[in-house]
């Protein structure tokens, strides 16, 4: 889930799905492609009916994307889920929990990224692994939750990951904005190596590496900032060196905060005249090129956790393909309600 999650018991009900353009797609060489080599799923999950009512409802949850994914012949990553380090005595029942919900997503062969990790998380309880303190020196301690994550690891047929977060931190202040986006090490952090170095040393395949929008481009359908692209690459190429993976996720919820508002800084939602989907489209365009030739990146996360955007209820959409001759999507479609038929969206 996301930092500003207050309730743990939502963070194991709810799994959040990343939108994911696998680097394969995109034209993109690497050599570390495990992260799109997926498993056929099953075609009837077998029902969650162990377990307590939160045990059912993950696993139920987590059935019906695997069948989704089965009925449209697509494949699926997983890119938030976390349950709380709890040293109360209740660890056990958190464990027990992650440990049948990883199992099932073992047997789909399904790509997780785990949340989260990260140099400046302080006490958050769904940090799996922190630092021995705030000094910079990066993660050093495994959390209660480590046993179930490292009991399952990548294998040839899928990778597991973890969220490294804090490149969109900052992002819930007051003035935050493209024109007021906050200084980096103060108001937000890259993974450092040392972090990363000790997260390969754990046994996982890759790392995602969230972003915000707003500090990357900081003028829409213009070139990407220099500073915080090589920021970023800066971050790309230590994960490469520890033999990571690197999901590059953008942490935007569907929105760009703008400073032009009368009083003070405007949200605007993707998919609105404020904010186009072509200006979604540019930045990824342009940031797909220029992370093309490295071999670290395996996936790009579209877009975390988009909400509030416009939806076409009458029929279902979904991205088909890439086309790498036109180089472009052959989705997505949407039910154009005045012809009666899909077309593009």
């Amino acid at each position: 889930m996301t930092q500003g999650v207050s309730d743990p018991a939502r963070s194991v009900g709810l799994t959040v799905v990343v939108a994911v353009v696998m680097a394969a797609c995109a034209g993109v060489p690497s050599s570390r492609a495990r992260v799109e080599q997926l498993h056929d799923v099953p075609a009837a999950p077998p029902p969650a009916t162990a377990g307590d009512a939160l045990q059912r409802r993950s696993l139920d949850e987590l059935n019906m994307f695997i069948g989704w994914l089965d009925a449209n012949d697509v494949r699926g990553f997983i890119g938030e889920v976390g349950w709380p380090d709890d040293r109360s005595g209740d660890a056990q029942r958190w464990n027990d929990l992650a440990d049948r919900w990883y199992s099932t997503a073992d047997a789909a062969g399904l790509p997780v990224s785990a949340w989260a990790t990260g140099d400046h998380w302080g006490d958050y309880p769904l940090a799996a692994y922190t630092p021995q303190d705030d000094d910079g020196a990066g993660v050093a301690v495994a959390g209660t939750q480590a046993r179930v994550l490292e009991a399952h690891l990548g294998t040839a047929a899928y990778d597991r990951g973890i969220a490294v977060a804090g490149g969109s931190f900052g992002d819930d202040t007051p003035t935050f904005s493209n024109a007021k986006p906050g200084s980096p090490g103060t108001d937000y952090w890259y993974p450092s190596r040392a972090t990363l170095r000790y997260i390969a040393s754990r046994g996982f395949d890759f790392v995602r590496i969230d972003f915000r929008w707003e500090r990357l481009q900081p003028r829409l359908h213009r070139p990407l900032d220099r500073a915080e692209l090589r920021r970023i690459r800066r971050a790309v190429r230590s994960a490469g060196d520890q033999g990571l993976g690197v999901v590059l996720d953008m942490h935007n919820y569907g929105e760009y905060i703008t400073g032009e508002g009368p009083s003070g800084p405007r949200r605007t939602t993707l998919g609105s005249a404020a904010l186009p989907n072509s200006a979604f489209v540019d930045v990824w365009v342009r940031l797909s090129e220029a992370f093309r030739d490295d071999p670290a990146i395996v996936a790009y996360g579209l877009m975390n956790e988009p909400h509030g955007l416009r939806t076409w209820t009458a029929q279902a959409s979904t991205v088909a393909s890439w086309t790498s001759s036109a180089g472009r999507w052959s989705g997505p479609l949407r039910h154009d309600a005045h012809r009666g038929r899909a077309a593009p969206g």
